[in-house]
């Protein structure tokens, strides 16, 4: 495998964006697109991205704005932009996926998202769903309009009140606060990340992991939770698009019954292929559970049965 550290230019205009690229040692058979969560970073989806690579694909993803290395300085750790930031971040990801295909033109490209990166995906298929060629969904909820518009609100607030850049324990609270409950009694405040307490403990410890976001970023974040709730972007996704809807068992952001409401949704718009793959017992981060071979497994052999 050999691993290329690199940079593209973000939509916003002012930052470099962090990209990594992974790639086999012979000529890649597809390629993988990788969105990470929030608060976290590309570079703990090395060991997956290695495992890919070993199956014959090349994988690349970045840092999102105001994550990892694509921060010019802590300050700007949770945050996106001042304005726009939801329509940003998706065309940052689709950036990314510019690269891939000027790369690799010859061959297809496969994207996954995680946690926030699973909105985003779904946010993303919407617009560029003919450049892809099967898409994973991984980790996500399925949040009404109504809550969307009620945190949309309150940052609004928080924006006008205090800034951009402000920090409320309050939205903290209202959209993670809950997923810690499922799991008392509680060892850390992340027991919802991961049965494997190993992974629990790094991401403990992990100083680009578990920042707070800011109230604009989360107002980006809720916008595009609000645009999927409300289906109209969702009718322009192609409905052969293969598209493989995942989770952890006892996922406190959406779980078994986000998944299948997702897959109903879907399916009701005439989408011809689509999957929901449940791993028993597994909390949020299924890429870092006990039982990450048999999902690493699962994914690589989605993937081959799509080309």
């Amino acid at each position: 495998m050999k691993r290329t550290d690199t940079t593209i230019q973000s939509t916003n205009e002012k930052n470099q964006l962090h990209v990594i690229i992974w790639e086999p040692e012979d000529d890649p058979k597809a390629v993988v697109q990788l969105v990470h969560g929030m608060a976290e970073y590309m570079d703990r989806y090395h060991e997956f991205a290695r495992y890919l690579t070993d199956r014959g694909y090349a994988v690349i993803g970045h840092d999102h704005l105001g994550h990892g290395k694509t921060v010019n300085d802590p300050s700007e750790l949770g945050f996106f932009a001042k304005e726009n930031g939801d329509r940003i971040v998706i065309m940052d990801m689709y950036g990314v996926t510019r690269l891939a295909q000027r790369r690799w033109p010859d061959k297809p490209v496969f994207i996954l998202g995680h946690s926030m990166g699973s909105f985003m995906v779904r946010k993303y298929i919407t617009k560029y769903s003919d450049e892809i060629a099967g898409a994973v969904v991984m980790g996500t909820g399925f949040q009404p309009a109504a809550a969307a518009d009620m945190g949309i609100m309150i940052t609004n607030h928080h924006i006008r009140k205090h800034g951009h850049m402000y920090v409320s324990k309050t939205v903290s609270n209202m959209a993670m606060g809950g997923y810690n409950k499922k799991f008392k009694p509680n060892r850390t405040p992340v027991d919802w990340l991961s049965v494997n307490e190993e992974n629990v403990d790094q991401y403990m410890a992990d100083e680009l992991c578990g920042f707070n976001f800011t109230v604009s970023a989360y107002n980006d974040f809720f916008h595009i939770i609000k645009d999927l709730a409300e289906s109209r972007d969702s009718e322009r996704i192609s409905r052969s698009l293969p598209v493989l809807i995942t989770s952890g068992e006892v996922d406190p952001v959406g779980g078994v019954k986000a998944c299948m409401a997702l897959e109903k949704k879907y399916k009701k718009m005439g989408m011809e292929d689509v999957e929901v793959k449940i791993f028993p017992g597994d909390r949020h981060e299924i890429l870092n559970e006990n039982d990450k071979d048999v999902v690493f497994r699962e994914m690589g052999d989605w993937f081959d049965s799509k080309l």
